[in-house]
């Protein structure tokens, strides 16, 4: 009796692993990774690949031919990791129930929630802070209107498109679902959200370095495809043989 009264005392955590331990080791290869740029020309004619570069040359129809400036660019940008934060909660949702039960998946989606929307929202405030000073005080109303005329829904949808191509084709349609776990699923969008950040950096110094928008814009957009394209087959390069379950 007291074994089983022991085992109906574990607390959820003792049985399946703690969020935050999935932020140690695991992170720090995940994100070294990303900077791999060694691509194979078979894996950069997949449907799912080519579907992500055509969405990612929006930007620079935007750049050349729509007046957009850095702040579009970044807004874009952060407007796609709310996209990425979406699917991934999708995927986590569809992992099997028999390595992941509807408490854990709840669980750990209640976690990444909180944990990347902190994220979303504090690179968020950077970029309507930093970069869109020249909208303060002016309301949300005029930023918004600022925000359509420049045709960044359009772009955003592009993107939401060719991330829901890839769900489909290859989480769902390739059986890499079966093959997930929890944890794994919740890591995938965080070097993303590095990649937002690293845009941001490189998009200040170019503009005040410099001193070129367009040029500074224009490299902002191809840094970004590739490690856009390398964190793409990197997620879904773990999937070609199996991977240990949490």
């Amino acid at each position: 009796m007291r074994s089983g009264r022991n085992i109906c005392n574990m607390s959820f955590f003792q049985i399946h692993p703690s969020p935050l331990n999935l932020f140690q080791k695991p992170m720090k290869k995940h994100l070294l990774r990303s900077f791999d740029f060694r691509f194979g020309l078979k894996s950069l004619l997949e449907p799912s690949v080519l579907a992500l570069f055509a969405a990612n040359l929006y930007p620079l129809i935007g750049v050349l031919f729509l007046g957009w400036n850095t702040f579009y660019l970044l807004i874009l940008f952060w407007m796609e990791n709310v996209v990425i934060g979406f699917y991934t909660i999708i995927k986590m949702l569809l992992v099997p129930g028999t390595k992941s039960g509807w408490a854990a998946k709840l669980a750990m989606i209640s976690f990444f929630c909180v944990h990347y929307g902190m994220f979303t929202l504090v690179h968020g405030i950077f970029v309507f802070v930093i970069f869109g000073a020249d909208f303060g005080g002016q309301g949300t109303e005029i930023l918004w209107s600022s925000i359509v005329s420049y045709q960044l829904p359009w772009a955003a949808l592009a993107l939401f498109i060719s991330h829901g191509f890839s769900l489909f084709q290859n989480y769902i349609g390739l059986g890499e679902y079966e093959r997930s776990n929890l944890g794994g699923v919740m890591l995938q969008p965080y070097s993303r959200v590095v990649i937002l950040h690293l845009t941001i950096i490189f998009g200040a110094f170019f503009l005040t370095i410099l001193g070129s928008p367009l040029i500074g814009l224009i490299i902002l957009i191809i840094l970004k495809i590739a490690l856009d394209l390398r964190a793409h087959l990197q997620e879904h390069s773990q999937y070609i043989s199996p991977i240990p379950t949490v």
